[in-house]
């Protein structure tokens, strides 16, 4: 059996809304089993970000860059670039969001994966 597993970095130099990054990863496709890297929030502060399957953690970043990167690794990745470009924007005290124009995919590709079963 052959599986084609796709891989996506996503950059952006723009912070990424808390809540809208929340709701993207309560609902990311079945299909997406590993995102790493790190998250900026603005001025809520950095973040390192790992999800393997159900398992999701946020823990302090020591990285310093300001700047989110993530890469993700799944079976089918069609349109999640479009929705971690909707999670782009930093709510401020009175609630609302600020401009995301500075974000990119650096990478998108497909690698085939062959799965053998090995008899005794």
């Amino acid at each position: 059996m052959h599986a084609a597993y796709q891989s996506i970095v996503f950059e952006s130099d723009e912070p990424m809304h808390p809540e809208w990054l929340k709701a993207f990863l309560d609902s990311r496709p079945k299909g997406v089993f590993r995102i790493k890297g790190y998250v900026h929030f603005g001025w809520h502060g950095d973040r390192e970000l790992q999800v393997v399957g159900g398992f999701l953690r946020f823990r302090p970043s020591r990285s310093g860059g300001r700047r989110t990167s993530l890469v993700m690794i799944g079976l089918d990745m069609s349109g999640l670039e479009e929705q971690l470009v909707g999670c782009v924007g930093e709510g401020d005290e009175r609630g609302h969001v600020r401009g995301a124009l500075a974000h990119r995919v650096v990478t998108h590709y497909s690698t085939a994966v062959e799965f053998c079963s090995v008899s005794s």
